[in-house]
């Protein structure tokens, strides 16, 4: 489950729509889309 309400995060990504793994530093969108963000 995604809370509803998150803390405001500085991000050009809507961290609402993606489920972020801290493990691995990468967003897990809502269809299995990878995006890493350790590109610039």
């Amino acid at each position: 489950m995604i809370p509803a309400k998150t803390e405001p995060i500085r991000s050009p990504v809507p961290l609402r729509r993606f489920r972020y793994d801290a493990k691995h530093d990468i967003l897990k969108g809502l269809r299995g889309k990878i995006l890493h963000l350790s590109d610039p």
